[in-house]
């Protein structure tokens, strides 16, 4: 992980985006936080390290929050009148190239959660989850029950429709939600089933593509298009890097 902020948990109105170094010195006032930025690390630890009902395990073996609601912040602030507490990772991965194992590509991943509370008063679970790599954002809103509601992103323009993607489900017990299908693994390639591939999030974006390379190369190969289609899909890089490739 590269830097982390925190918004909206107890005094940290906004920590703006703090670098993880090997040595970092936090300065302040009685009050200001410090102690407060500080417990966030263990706090996801023990998010992560024990199964939980919602995103964070606010009481655990680590530290104490007691709850959603004794964390917030409670000032006037546009974001803190909505009950939201958000968390933004910054981290850089090293990943192989598909057909050169010696070769590796850098990316920047940014993943930022916004928390609000659940019916329970005490709890809370993810309203909204962004992810941006290398500048392409894309944004997912929750209901309650972890069904997807919307997603949006600064690249395409996609009407989710229920009735259309049917394994939209994710899971919210967990700090960043994994978005799948409850019956099957999420992605085109994992069933033998294709109507149901095309019904998960990943196998309709795969679908899309693979439908206009097909229109602007004119190619009629199947085996050519998914070729291109998972060369495009499942290595992460720049728009620039792909066009060489």
């Amino acid at each position: 992980m590269e830097s982390i902020r925190v918004c909206g948990l107890r005094s940290l109105v906004d920590t703006g985006h703090v670098s993880i170094k090997p040595i970092n010195v936090l300065v302040g006032t009685n009050s200001s936080g410090k102690s407060s930025f500080l417990r966030v690390f263990p706090l996801l630890r023990q998010s992560t390290e024990r199964r939980t009902r919602g995103p964070i395990l606010w009481n655990g073996t680590y530290t104490d929050f007691e709850s959603f609601a004794t964390s917030r912040y409670k000032g006037s602030d546009i974001d803190s009148s909505e009950g939201v507490i958000s968390f933004s990772f910054d981290f850089l991965f090293k990943q192989r190239e598909r057909y050169n194992f010696f070769e590796q590509s850098e990316a920047s991943l940014k993943a930022t959660i916004c928390l609000v509370e659940s019916s329970n008063k005490n709890s809370c679970y993810t309203r909204k989850l962004s992810v941006d790599i290398d500048g392409h954002e894309i944004n997912f809103e929750f209901e309650q029950d972890g069904v997807i509601k919307e997603i949006f992103s600064n690249r395409i323009n996609w009407n989710l429709e229920k009735s259309v993607i049917k394994y939209q489900l994710s899971d919210i017990n967990t700090i960043i939600p994994i978005i799948g299908s409850p019956e099957y693994h999420f992605g085109y390639r994992y069933s033998s089933d294709s109507s149901k591939n095309k019904k998960t999030i990943i196998g309709s974006v795969f679908n899309q593509i693979s439908d206009l390379i097909k229109k602007y190369t004119g190619s009629k190969s199947d085996n050519k298009i998914y070729e291109m289609t998972s060369s495009l899909t499942n290595i992460i890089m720049s728009d620039d890097k792909k066009l060489k490739k």
